[in-house]
């Protein structure tokens, strides 16, 4: 069974995938195999269409009730796709799997979201010491090693075998994949010009040289890329999708807008493409529309009653939005109903620097520059807010920044250049009143940053009072 995304990119795939497409469509019922199942659910899974894998799932226990095997793997590919690990290791341990490579991989995958790295890159290197490895088995458990951050022996790995088969086209992709982790970028890219010297119309190849140069945020290239592959084929929404975030940031609002609606039409429930409807329609000022798509996002993202960061993103922009519009508090009020939207976890995008309307990130449109930020250090809730509370201070929405400040405040252990601000948002709102705790607060931290915002020359000797007085004057 071939379980590798450069499987989607075969004949064999695109036509089983039709034939579930078309079965769906015309409210059937058709026969699939097992294996066709497994490679339908993980093509799913790829392209995080989770209630496409769930469908699955419920097929296969009608078509296939009793092969158990299939089912507790399907369902372990499900839980690990949502977040649930360690359920997922329960599932593998209740059932006895035959230890075939597939399974073994498998496992790795278990212990990797587990973070039990050395767990799933020794279950690696048991796969890589077995005879008679399909490249594809290779593949896979290089991509075990180089997730665990193992790049190094990965690549040196994958350099032995090269020595041996120097044009296996898995191994270059593999070779490909460890200098993408290293930053070596120009040689990935030669490596993937070369393969599509040999196979000009791989997807696959279209679509990883397309990564590479969104990531390099030369996205003129890389809209070059996801173009082709969807001249090569013009049903894949993943290709769409990137097509979609090139124009969005080429500022090519209008292109931009017509590739989410054409995915909204085909995905209405998905928040993505609903998002950047909003974004596009914002960015060309056309507020109403925007609103009521944000609106949509935001209704969409709280149907469970969860705080999520596409609700408290979507809230900010209406915010930014209705203070566009003049309706100010109309704007605080949104603003303040964003932070009670602030999520437990996923976070870290906040802590990106935004203009304008704020972006909704994920693993697909984000940048190298945007990861090296997120992966800096293991940002808390204070840091977190303090950086969107810094977006929202540029774009000169201060009574907006302020709620987000004064949230930022209340979690934060060192509060000094939090304080900084807001006593340089008083004062610039001509709120002087309630200054005088946070000039001493940002005093006593020895802030420079509150000298920067009021452009005075350091003094770590000064007092409140005199501070306050110098700025009055």
């Amino acid at each position: 069974m071939e379980n590798g995304k450069r499987y989607f990119d075969t004949k064999e795939f695109r036509d089983i995938l039709n034939r579930y497409e078309q079965m769906k469509a015309e409210n059937i019922c058709s026969y699939f195999d097992a294996d066709d199942l497994y490679n339908l659910l993980l093509y799913f899974l790829f392209y995080e269409k989770a209630n496409e894998a769930e469908y699955i799932y419920d097929y296969a226990c009608k078509l296939h009730p009793g092969n158990s095997e299939l089912l507790a793997k399907i369902e372990i590919r499900i839980l690990l796709s949502s977040g649930r690990p360690e359920i997922a290791l329960e599932k593998l341990d209740a059932i006895a799997f035959s230890e075939d490579i597939e399974t073994l991989i498998l496992k790795a995958e278990v212990f990797l979201a587990l973070r039990e790295y050395k767990t799933s890159s020794n279950i690696a290197r048991k796969i890589l010491q077995k005879r008679e490895l399909q490249n594809e088995e290779i593949y896979d458990a290089l991509s075990i090693l180089l997730d665990c951050g193992s790049t190094q022996e990965a690549l040196q790995i994958v350099e032995e075998k090269l020595q041996k088969n120097p044009k296996q086209h898995e191994l270059l992709e593999a070779k490909a994949e460890c200098l993408i982790e290293m930053r070596q970028t120009d040689e990935a890219i030669e490596i993937y010009n070369y393969l599509l010297d040999n196979n000009p119309f791989s997807i696959i190849y279209w679509e990883q040289l397309g990564r590479i140069y969104f990531m390099l945020e030369r996205y003129g290239k890389a809209l070059d890329c996801f173009e082709f592959e969807l001249a090569i084929d013009d049903g894949i929404d993943y290709a769409k999708l990137m097509q979609g975030h090139c124009y969005y940031k080429l500022q090519d609002y209008m292109q931009s807008l017509t590739v989410f609606q054409g995915l909204e039409k085909k995905f209405p429930n998905d928040i993505i493409p609903k998002f950047y409807i909003a974004l596009s329609l914002g960015k060309q000022k056309a507020h109403a529309d925007a609103i009521e798509k944000f609106n949509e996002v935001v209704k969409l993202s709280t149907q469970e009653n969860l705080c999520t960061i596409d609700g408290m993103i979507a809230l900010t922009n209406l915010a930014l939005l209705y203070k566009d519009l003049g309706m100010d508090d109309l704007a605080v009020a949104t603003s303040c109903e964003a932070l009670k939207n602030f999520p437990e976890y996923e976070f870290k995008q906040l802590m990106l620097d935004n203009y304008s309307l704020f972006e909704l990130r994920d693993k697909e449109n984000m940048t190298y520059s945007d990861i090296d930020r997120i992966d800096a250090k293991e940002w808390n809730k204070a840091e977190a807010l303090y950086s969107y509370g810094i977006s929202l201070f540029r774009q000169g929405v201060l009574d907006i920044a302020l709620q987000a400040f004064l949230t930022a405040r209340y979690y934060a252990k060192d509060k000094t250049e939090i304080d900084a601000f807001i006593a340089y948002i008083l004062h610039t709102t001509k709120r002087d009143a309630d200054i005088i705790q946070y000039v001493t607060g940002a005093l006593n931290g020895k802030s420079n940053k509150l000298f920067e915002l009021f452009d005075i020359p350091y003094k770590s000797t000064i007092l409140p009072e005199e501070f306050i007085k110098q700025i009055e004057s």
